[in-house]
């Protein structure tokens, strides 16, 4: 099954990874990453997504990879959009943004949403299964 995803993960603690040429800095709290999966494999992504955050995998791949590996992260819960091309859409739905993030690809400016406060992301989750799903 193909479709789009947000993935939930807290870091414990503020933190600077870097990315290709460029460094983010990222702040202790919660962080919805959206994303696609329309090649081989599908929404299977999501369980590779697990599995860097667990440090089953070494391989950093995408930008979310160089948040979800570190060992301050936890990857919380993921939502999942079945057959839905709706990640940018999801994307423009957040407030609070890391500018430049998992955005290579599109025309987004972000697909990576901070929340202070784990209620706040709850909160947002829930308003995007209500409004997508």
């Amino acid at each position: 099954m193909k479709g789009s995803y947000i993935l939930l993960i807290e870091l414990e603690k503020d933190t600077q990874i870097e990315i290709g040429t460029g460094k983010k800095s990222l702040k202790k709290g919660f962080y919805t990453y959206f994303g696609s999966a329309f090649g081989p494999g599908g929404l299977k992504r999501i369980q590779r997504h697990r599995e860097v955050s667990n440090g089953e995998r070494d391989v950093q791949h995408w930008h979310i990879d160089y948040l979800s590996c570190l060992e301050a992260s936890e990857l919380v819960e993921a939502v999942r959009f079945p057959e839905k091309d709706i990640e940018c859409e999801l994307a423009s739905e957040a407030e609070e943004t890391v500018e430049g993030f998992g955005s290579t690809d599109c025309d987004c400016g972000s697909h990576l949403a901070y929340f202070s406060e784990r209620t706040e992301a709850e909160a947002f989750l829930k308003r995007m299964r209500e409004e997508f799903l």
